[in-house]
């Protein structure tokens, strides 16, 4: 989903009917400039999600790290094979990516 000031609340719209579903993985790409007021908000909506759910935030204003508990990673042009191998670091962890291969190919597109 690539989130502007229009569609800022759908994640969490979408995220109240997934509530207490298990552990989700929201990948953001923020395209625009998005007021304080619903980073806040989106904020506080990825706060209450379940334990081991995980957001990663695609977005170039710096004021964006700000909201992260990691210590944010600057990115310059990065291979395919690089990209893919850092986001599926990033959204399966220890996991064994081979156990989720839909998720695998959803990690393949953004790689693209």
């Amino acid at each position: 989903m690539r989130l502007n000031e229009t569609n800022f609340y759908t994640i969490a719209d979408r995220g109240s009917v997934m509530s207490g579903t298990g552990r989700i993985l929201i990948v953001v790409e923020i395209d625009s400039d998005v007021d304080e007021k619903d980073l806040t908000t989106f904020y506080s909506y990825v706060a209450s999600m379940d334990g081991g759910s995980k957001v990663i935030i695609l977005s170039r204003p710096k004021k964006m790290e700000k909201f992260g508990t990691m210590n944010p990673i600057f990115l310059n042009v990065l291979t395919y094979e690089e990209f893919s191998y850092l986001f599926k670091a990033l959204a399966f962890g220890s996991a064994n990516p081979g156990e989720h291969p839909h998720l695998v190919q959803i990690a393949d597109r953004f790689a693209k």
